[in-house]
């Protein structure tokens, strides 16, 4: 509450939060320091970001109760993204996040009817289609972004530039092309 008046009551309640304690494992098993780890959830977006320590760990708190969706990065590998991870009111949930090696995609923005570049173009990817974590990069003078990594599976890229109609759900398949074109009238 602001302005509360001097000498007006002024009640505060306090409620349990949980919180994810993130493990983040490599290929090897070993534990991965300065990992990235991506937390979300429909009552918090953007996604909040930690960074394990030394021992590869984090601890996540201040989390209302509700259902949480979970990934972590390092360099060019990539956990798969852990759905419905449930946090009730107090709790600390222990989770264990597995890296591997990451996709990269490039794409290629361009004028459908010139076929050239397209410059600043926003190009958004969401891995499944639809991402807790989706990945935004602006194009290059030449139209060009690489975007990643995600994890192997099917993605899909929109694009948007001032002036061009934009365009959505490109489809890019599993393994991604060398470079997947986005065509904006």
């Amino acid at each position: 509450r602001r302005r509360v008046p001097e000498g007006a009551p002024c009640i505060v309640t306090l409620g349990r939060q949980g919180a994810l304690l993130v493990k983040v494992i490599g290929e090897g098993g070993e534990r991965v320091a300065g990992a990235r780890v991506l937390v979300a959830a429909p009552t918090l977006w953007p996604a909040r970001v930690a960074e394990t320590t030394s021992e590869g760990a984090v601890r996540i708190g201040g989390l209302d109760p509700g259902f949480y969706a979970l990934r972590a990065v390092h360099d060019t590998r990539v956990s798969p993204i852990e759905l419905g991870i449930e946090v009730g009111r107090g709790e600390e949930k222990a989770v264990e996040l597995r890296l591997s090696p990451g996709v990269m995609i490039v794409a290629r923005v361009v004028d459908a009817v010139e076929d050239d570049g397209i410059a600043r173009a926003r190009v958004t990817l969401a891995e499944g289609g639809l991402s807790p974590f989706p990945i935004e990069g602006l194009s290059d003078k030449h139209g060009r972004v690489v975007l990643g990594p995600i994890a192997r599976g099917s993605a899909s890229l929109s694009a948007r530039a001032d002036g061009f109609v934009g365009k959505g759900a490109v489809q890019v398949d599993e393994p991604p092309p060398a470079e997947v074109r986005v065509a904006l009238l």
